[in-house]
């Protein structure tokens, strides 16, 4: 690994890091949903440090270059956390639609209608249907 590569590795890394916890600071992320750009900015961080580790870790998956190792391991990183945040997304999407259904049918004015004709039947007075009934 190049010293030019490891410098842009490591200001990156601390870069990121301060934007992600100035985030969490103001409270515009949780820390749950951060905890995976933490780790991932300390692990470059350490990559760069110590670049016999990035170096050993190529050997062992048969790569030719260092460059090359931190390129697929990002991507493998960042599908992976792609594909968390769609099972996200669709839970999601799934509770929001969810609540709408339970909305739309405790906020249903018929239903209000209909529950209100229901009351007034209940205390209503019997009345006689026919009016030559009463008269009888």
């Amino acid at each position: 690994m190049t010293d030019t590569l490891r410098v842009i590795l490591i200001t990156a890394s601390i870069v990121c890091l301060f934007v992600t916890l100035s985030k969490i600071s103001k409270s515009k992320a949780h820390i749950d949903d951060t905890i995976f750009w933490i780790m991932g900015c300390i692990a470059l961080i350490m990559l760069s440090i110590f670049p016999g580790v990035a170096d050993f870790l190529c050997g062992l998956c048969g790569i030719d270059s260092t460059v090359h190792f931190l390129y697929l391991a990002m991507i493998f990183l960042l599908l992976t956390k792609q594909f968390h945040m769609t099972l996200k997304i669709s839970s999601l999407e799934s509770k929001i639609k969810e609540l709408a259904q339970y909305y739309a049918l405790e906020h249903d004015p018929l239903k209000q209608t209909y529950e209100a004709k229901a009351n007034a039947k209940e205390y209503a007075i019997d009345e006689p249907t026919n009016p030559k009934e009463t008269n009888a």
